[in-house]
C-alpha cells in the first residue's frame, strides 16, 4: 500500500472522530502482526480482499463507544446491542 493511500484513510478517520466527538484523536503507529498489542473491550475486524489484501481492526473501550453513541444519538440510553452495532459500524 502506497504511503499516500495510508495518508488518505488516516484523515478520513481523525475527520471523523473530530466531526463525531468534537475532540482530536492521536494516531499511533501501526503493528505488525507478530508484535504484542493491546486489545480492549470490544474489537472489530474487516478483511480485504482483491488486489490489495489484508485486514482493518478496530479496539475501544466501552466509555469511548458509548460517548459515541451518546453524540450521535443525544440519548444517555445505552444497551449493549448499540455497543456491537457501533463497533461495527465503526470497523
Amino acid at each position: 500500500m502506497k504511503l499516500e493511500e495510508v495518508k488518505i484513510f488516516t484523515e478520513i478517520l481523525t475527520n471523523y472522530f473530530k466531526e463525531t466527538l468534537n475532540e482530536s484523536i492521536e494516531l499511533g503507529n501501526a503493528y505488525q502482526k507478530n508484535e504484542e498489542f493491546e486489545t480492549l473491550e470490544f474489537t472489530g475486524a474487516i478483511g480485504f480482499t482483491g488486489t490489495k489484501k489484508g485486514c482493518l481492526f478496530i479496539t475501544a473501550s466501552s466509555e469511548m463507544i458509548s460517548e459515541i453513541i451518546r453524540k450521535i444519538t443525544n440519548s444517555n440510553s445505552i444497551e449493549e446491542s448499540m455497543i456491537f452495532d457501533m463497533i461495527g459500524e465503526l470497523t
